[in-house]
């Protein structure tokens, strides 16, 4: 408000006023996308409240919390990423479909390129990343590398959500967002009282996955659900080999050498497999540049 009484004390030409029919618009257009965040927020946070009130253990509540705000902090990466690219989205729907294309399958690809590893390594480094931090919470270890895991979908789903605003589909992510959150409660309800921590962990990592197989059900949606999954087989691959390496060669070298020799093994497996082309290698070497 105080920006806008600036700008018009300034000179404005546009009088103040209230557009009725501009209004609506907007509205009409951003009400799925508010209705999509109530949805993200109950299947991102229903898992705590109800592991809260069905075991009703202070310290078990305190460890998966741990456990998951240590994995949303990688959210970050997704979203400044989007962020970054989300206008030129938009103007190639609009102008060249082509391009559109090659940027979400690109997206995908870089996306993919980052979570998968941290997940698979999560496998064997979560226990002492979580020692190193806080050695009170080591036992949502196994916690922590479901939600890694379930983390993979919630990287993809960010793009597959800007995909669907810039091309004006909205209102299809209440669909999966909203089929993500009845499941996710479902789950819970079914899975807590027998697992506990885990069983809401799992309930996570199938709720976040639900958006991107739904989409293969649905025509506009197919092609980006498609390419979500083509891109994730290489980095799957390479991961693995990398989670061999680490394996082999950690009660030989420690573990943090071996993490060290397991990045270079997923780096050469990904050159392996020609998981990066060309013109991925001269958009990273731009980056470095103007860094």
């Amino acid at each position: 408000a105080l920006l806008l009484y600036i700008f018009y004390r300034r000179g404005g030409k546009e009088p103040l006023g209230i557009n009725i029919s501009t209004c609506a618009k907007l509205v009409k257009q951003a009400a799925p996308i508010a209705l999509c965040d109530i949805f993200i927020i109950t299947y991102a946070r229903v898992d705590q409240i109800m592991l809260q009130g069905m075991l009703g253990k202070e310290s078990l509540v305190g460890i998966y919390n741990f456990a998951t705000r240590f994995a949303e902090v990688l959210r970050i990466i997704p979203l400044a990423f989007m962020a970054s690219i989300f206008p030129s989205l938009c103007r190639a729907y609009e102008q060249k479909r082509a391009s559109f294309e090659e940027a979400y399958r690109r997206s995908f690809k870089y996306m993919s390129l980052i979570c998968i590893p941290v997940a698979f390594a999560s496998i064997l480094l979560s226990k002492p990343l979580i020692l190193a931090v806080n050695g009170k919470y080591v036992a949502g270890a196994p916690i922590l590398t479901i939600l890694l895991f379930a983390e993979v979908f919630v990287f993809l789903g960010i793009v597959n959500n800007r995909l669907l605003v810039s091309s004006g589909r909205q209102t299809l992510d209440i669909l999966f967002t909203g089929a993500s959150a009845a499941i996710n409660i479902m789950l819970n309800l079914l899975l807590i009282g027998r697992l506990g921590m885990a069983g809401a962990a799992l309930a996570s990592l199938v709720a976040y996955a639900t958006g991107p197989i739904l989409g293969l059900l649905i025509p506009f949606t197919r092609p980006f659900s498609m390419a979500m999954f083509r891109a994730s087989l290489k980095p799957t691959g390479a991961a693995s080999i990398m989670l061999l390496a680490v394996w082999l060669s950690a009660a030989r070298f420690g573990l943090l050498a071996s993490a060290a020799l397991g990045a270079a093994v997923y780096l050469g497996a990904i050159a392996l497999v020609r998981g990066l082309d060309r013109e991925d290698a001269t958009l990273i070497r731009s980056v470095f540049h103007k860094v």
